[in-house]
């Protein structure tokens, strides 16, 4: 029997509108004691008839990122019923899904969702995925290898019907093979590392929100961060508007150039990787910074780039410790890369805590025949 795993947001109910209450813990709340009064609606009439089925005959789920009592409140507004919800999942990794087939048992399942993250839960759980394309770019969509996307509503509609009576082969990823891996368990590079400022984990600064804008760019589209539009979030009743993406970014790009002074022609900058392959989100910030911060202060611009995060790396805090082992794990080099004529690197992150992440990716490049110097910047150091 098939059993279908389905995302939330953006795959059953289109909730846009929700994203700015869904940065803080008193917005989430604010969603749920007021979703008779929220914007959203079923991303397809039709698609809600036919989970209602699976539904009652016990073959679906919901795994989302989303609190519990969010994806409840959203689900039972649109009388979407019969549903077993599993919230704050943490895809991409695939750990909840797992759980789900533990709990249900043995059967042909099928992940149905929106987005890279969720093809990319599906290849950590290994099992098939069904996207639906129309949130991210098609480049990033084919990049997560799911087994089937969708154009639109109506094809994922009827993907989901061929696959209810039907069983298929899982496919593992291939563009894993695109990469070199280490076996290292702790770096053999300690590099020198300029902060551009102080990141107070439990408390508040100017410095800090702007580091929150910056990184909240690689979930916005290259349209809104063109087009200066400001961080949203709701505080004390209320949305609010921060400050813009595209201005936290240049105010750090100014200030990595200023800290930076006279930059050698022979230097790169390096982007350091985000905890999920770059295909998960929309923007890559970093890569976006290391080009740009390159430009302008004349460095050179590599061909490609070198180190990637080619599996999602789960959070130090459910390890229960920091510690290197997770970043080898995680971490590749890409094999068509060229180092011809670069004598510095300059590894370039949002926030560092230990450095071991930095460090760990300053042994990948060692161990990849870069003989040149080594450094770090970063826009904040945790304190």
């Amino acid at each position: 029997m098939t059993h279908f795993i389905f995302d939330l947001d953006g795959t059953l109910v289109r909730t846009e509108k929700l994203k700015p209450y869904m940065t803080t813990a008193e917005g989430r709340a604010y969603v749920v004691d007021n979703i008779s009064k929220m914007q959203i609606e079923p991303v397809l009439k039709q698609l809600t008839k036919i989970v209602n089925v699976l539904a009652s005959r016990g073959q679906a789920t919901v795994v989302t990122n989303a609190p519990e009592n969010y994806a409840h409140a959203i689900l039972d507004k649109h009388g979407i019923k019969d549903l077993r919800v599993f919230g704050n999942a943490r895809k991409p990794l695939g750990l909840t899904i797992h759980e789900v087939m533990q709990i249900v048992g043995k059967e042909q399942y099928y992940m149905v969702g929106n987005s890279p993250v969720d093809a990319l839960a599906a290849h950590e759980a290994r099992i098939c995925s069904i996207v639906l394309a129309k949130d991210f770019p098609e480049s990033k969509i084919k990049a997560s290898e799911p087994r089937w996307w969708a154009d639109d509503e109506e094809h994922l509609c009827v993907t989901i019907e061929e696959c209810i009576d039907d069983e298929y082969d899982y496919r593992p990823r291939t563009t894993t093979r695109l990469f070199n891996y280490s076996n290292h368990g702790i770096p053999s590079e300690d590099i020198k590392v300029k902060n551009l400022s102080e990141y107070p984990v439990d408390g508040k600064s100017k410095d800090k929100n702007r580091i929150f804008a910056y990184k909240d760019i690689k979930n916005i589209t290259w349209r809104q961060f063109k087009a200066n539009e400001g961080r949203q979030f709701f505080y004390q009743g209320e949305l609010k508007t921060g400050i813009t993406y595209k201005w936290a970014f240049d105010q750090w790009i100014d200030r990595a150039a200023q800290a930076l002074g006279n930059v050698p022609g022979n230097t790169a900058f390096v982007p350091i990787p985000n905890s999920n392959p770059e295909f998960c989100y929309l923007i890559d910030v970093n890569a976006m910074f290391a080009y740009f911060l390159a430009k302008k202060v004349g460095a050179k611009k590599l061909d490609t780039k070198p180190v990637s995060r080619v599996f999602p790396k789960q959070p130090a805090h459910l390890k229960g410790r920091r510690d290197a082992s997770i970043h080898f794990q995680t971490l590749g080099f890409y094999k068509k890369t060229i180092f011809e004529g670069i004598r510095n690197i300059v590894l370039l992150d949002d926030i560092r805590t230990t450095g071991t992440q930095m460090n760990s990716v300053a042994t990948l490049l060692r161990d990849n025949n870069y003989t040149g110097n080594i450094f770090g910047l970063v826009l904040g150091q945790t304190t």
